[in-house]
């Protein structure tokens, strides 16, 4: 056809020009949806009903981890104050678990 390459440019324009109008209007409602969803939020006054309600969680948190750090703190002088010191303990643990993995190789080469 004589004409097809008028055709194939005014359709590509009318094709362009809708995408551009879906993009247009994609771009308003996702807007209009932050809009609304920043409104709802502000009205609920969701922000500050999270932040009181991490408060006493955290509190308790710190407390349980300050336990926590006081008993293991507690537990590492005593290891220390034995007559061959923590060293030796840490030794014997890392000798144990070498010793369970060459166990465990042993066991599935046999498998």
């Amino acid at each position: 056809m004589p004409d097809a390459a008028a055709f194939a440019e005014r359709l590509q324009r009318r094709l362009d020009r809708r995408w551009a109008i879906r993009r247009v209007m994609i771009t308003m409602a996702g807007v209009a949806g932050g809009i609304i969803t920043l409104w709802q939020v502000m009205s609920a006054h969701l922000i500050a009903q999270a932040d009181i309600a991490s408060q006493a969680p955290a509190a308790q948190a710190r407390h349980a981890v300050s336990v926590a750090l006081l008993r293991v703190h507690m537990a590492t002088s005593v290891i220390q104050a034995l007559p061959f010191g923590g060293e030796a303990l840490w030794l014997i643990a890392g000798l144990a678990v070498m010793a369970a993995a060459l166990l465990a190789t042993r066991l599935f080469e046999t498998l």
